[in-house]
């Protein structure tokens, strides 16, 4: 076990003048650096109650980190628990206030069978990419309406959109024209790709959902999509059972889907 007292932030240059083996870490500090526990292939646990943010690879390669707890934490960044096999799920055990997942930052955790993270507003590219046989994905049940961006700012360029014969390239657009999305409304673009025991998507507060967000998804049967406003090419391509969607996604069609995938 090592206890750092009093440290804004620990990370990678001053963690390598430590050459030892751990399994166990633990510290007052309110972030975790870049880096930081890259290739810790013997840390299994991480306990970091006042960490706010994880920073980019802090933990990859961690490939039997099995236990751990953020209790402050809001931010995950790029791959920062990429690799890390042994995580089986995250959830308000782990994660109670996290509210942004940058891109890649658990891809090929292939052990993550549940995802439960109520404050979560985005969930960015590929986030969630080659994870584990995952069951169930609940995302921003407690964010508040308050916190949700402006649909006005998305129905204005609707228009603008590249459409049915270019409709891969919709997403990529809205991204465009509507600067800072991602920091002004919520938004999942996870990625969670051929999973055949996934029966339950819940993002309430998602208002965007990006290309192949949730791609081939096997027994999905219950999804809630409340407050979205715009669905991506092939976010659900191949489901194979009915699912509702709300009316406020809008012209909305089937099968020309003008602004939904086409699958």
């Amino acid at each position: 076990r090592i206890g750092i007292e009093d440290e804004p932030v620990y990370d990678a240059a001053e963690w390598r003048t430590h050459d030892r083996q751990i399994g166990y870490v633990n510290w007052v500090a309110n972030a975790v650096g870049s880096r930081c526990f890259f290739g810790k292939t013997t840390l299994t646990k991480a306990d970091f109650p006042n960490v706010t943010e994880v920073k980019s690879s802090a933990f990859e390669g961690c490939t039997i980190l099995t236990d751990i707890k953020f209790p402050q934490c809001v931010k995950v960044g790029p791959r920062a628990f990429l690799n890390c096999d042994k995580i089986l799920a995250l959830s308000v055990d782990h994660f109670p206030l996290l509210e942004r997942i940058e891109n890649n930052a658990f891809n090929d955790a292939s052990g993550l069978n549940w995802i439960g993270l109520p404050r979560c507003k985005l969930v960015d590219e590929d986030a969630f990419k080659a994870i584990g046989p995952v069951t169930t994905v609940e995302l921003g049940s407690e964010v508040t309406d308050d916190e949700l961006g402006d649909p006005a700012a998305i129905d204005a360029v609707l228009d603008q959109l590249p459409l049915n014969e270019n409709v891969d390239n919709a997403y990529t657009a809205l991204l465009t024209l509507v600067p800072g999305l991602k920091d002004t409304h919520t938004v999942f673009d996870g990625y969670i790709y051929d999973k055949d025991l996934l029966t339950k998507f819940h993002a309430p507060k998602m208002q965007v959902i990006g290309d192949y967000a949730v791609y081939s998804p096997g027994t999905l049967s219950d999804v809630n999509l409340e407050n979205v406003l715009f669905i991506g090419a092939k976010a659900f391509a191949q489901i194979k059972y009915n699912v509702s969607l709300p009316a406020s996604i809008p012209y909305l069609k089937i099968p020309e889907c003008r602004y939904i995938g086409n699958e």
